[in-house]
C-alpha cells in the first residue's frame, strides 16, 4: 500500500502550485498525494476545484498585503488547529512563496510544528526579487526557516526556486512540480530496499551524524553528471531503475539506496541530495539585491510640492 504524501499549499503561490493536484489519481509506484490549502483570504481559491475538507482559511482575516507581521499572531494561534483538521501524511511537503505576507508566515510555522512532532517534512520555497519588499520578504523568510532549525533538534530542509525578473513563472511552476513528482516516487513506500525509516533518517540526518540542526537545501539530480556536480553533500537518497546499474559513490554522512520502477520517467536514476553549501550563495545574492534596491530608494529625489503658501484647501478642491 502506498504511503501518503501530504502537500500543504500555503498562501497564494502555494495554492497556485498545490491545487494542481486535486482530483489526480495516484500513479503506480508513487505515494498517494494528499493536497491541502491554507490561506488568510478566499480570493486565491476562487474558480478552483478544491476539497473544502482539505482547505483551511484563518478566520477573520483577508490577506496580509505582503506585510509578514500583519497577521503573524492570528496565524500562529491556528497552527495546531490546522494540523487537527488536516492531519500530516507519512511524509510532508510545505509549499509557499517566501515573498508574500501569508504563505511566508504559515510555511515556517507549519514546518516548526511538524519538526516538533518529529514528522519528516521538506519546504518547497519560491523566492522573488521583483520589488524591494518581495526581496526583503524572501530574505526574512529564509532567515525564519533557519531560526526554526536552530531552535529545534532537527534540520529544516528546503528546495529553493527563484522567480527571476524577466523569467517566466510557468518555468518555476514546472520545476516545482518536477521536484514533487520525483519526491512522490521516493516516498511511495514501494521501493525495494528502502523503507520508511531510511527516508526519515535521510531528512533528519542529524540523528545519524550528530551534527547541529540547521537550514539545508535539497537538490534533485536525475543523471550521474548532475549528481557529481553537487558538492559537499550531507545526506543522500538514491533510486536506481536496476540493481545492476553502476552506483555512484558519495562523501555524504548518510546515504540510502533503493530501486524503483522508473519506466514512466525519462531517467534511469534519481538522487535527492541534502547539503548546506548553497545557503551562503542564496543569502549573499538576496542581501546584495536588497542592498541595491535600498540604495536606489535612498537616492530618490524629494520633489517640491506644487502647493504655494497662499493655497488653501478650498482653492485646491474647487
Amino acid at each position: 500500500m502506498s504511503k501518503t504524501l501530504r502537500i500543504f499549499g500555503c498562501g497564494g503561490a502555494g495554492i497556485n502550485l498545490v491545487s494542481h493536484y486535486f482530483g489526480k489519481e495516484t500513479a503506480a509506484g508513487t505515494a498517494e498525494l494528499a493536497p491541502a490549502l491554507i490561506d488568510t483570504s478566499r480570493s486565491n481559491l476562487r474558480g478552483r476545484k478544491i476539497d473544502e475538507a482539505a482547505t483551511y482559511l484563518v478566520e477573520g482575516l483577508d490577506g496580509s498585503g505582503k506585510i509578514r507581521s500583519e497577521n503573524y499572531e492570528e496565524i500562529n494561534k491556528t497552527i495546531k488547529q490546522i494540523l487537527v483538521q488536516i492531519p500530516p501524511g507519512d511524509f510532508n511537503l510545505v509549499v509557499f512563496s517566501a515573498s508574500g505576507g501569508s504563505g511566508s508566515v504559515v510555511g515556517p510555522l507549519l514546518l516548526k510544528a511538524l519538526n516538533e512532532r518529529k514528522l519528516p517534512a521538506i519546504a518547497i520555497v519560491v523566492g522573488t526579487d521583483e520589488s524591494t519588499i518581495a526581496a526583503e520578504n524572501t530574505l526574512k523568510t529564509i532567515k525564519s526557516l533557519e531560526l526554526v532549525a536552530k531552535n529545534s533538534d532537527l534540520p529544516v530542509i528546503m528546495s529553493f526556486h527563484k522567480n527571476d525578473l524577466g523569467g517566466r513563472r510557468s518555468e518555476t511552476d514546472r520545476a516545482v512540480w518536477s521536484v514533487i513528482s520525483c519526491l512522490s516516487i521516493l516516498t511511495s513506500g514501494e521501493n525495494m530496499e528502502m523503507d520508511y525509516r531510511d527516508l526519515v533518517h535521510w531528512v533528519q540526518y542529524t540523528k545519524v551524524n550528530g551534527g547541529r540542526s540547521q537550514l539545508a537545501t535539497m537538490h534533485v539530480a536525475t543523471s550521474a553528471d548532475h549528481m557529481k556536480r553537487i558538492t559537499a553533500p550531507l545526506s543522500v537518497a538514491s533510486l536506481y531503475g536496476d540493481p545492476d546499474q553502476e552506483h555512484l559513490a558519495t562523501s555524504a554522512d548518510y546515504q540510502s539506496v533503493g530501486y524503483a520502477d522508473l519506466s514512466g520517467t525519462d531517467f534511469d536514476q534519481v538522487h535527492f541530495v541534502i547539503g548546506v553549501n548553497d545557503l551562503q550563495r542564496i543569502g549573499q545574492d538576496l542581501k546584495a539585491q536588497v542592498s541595491g534596491m535600498m540604495e536606489e530608494r535612498n537616492a530618490r529625489i524629494d520633489v517640491d510640492s506644487l502647493l504655494e503658501d497662499g493655497d488653501s484647501e478650498g482653492d485646491v478642491v474647487l
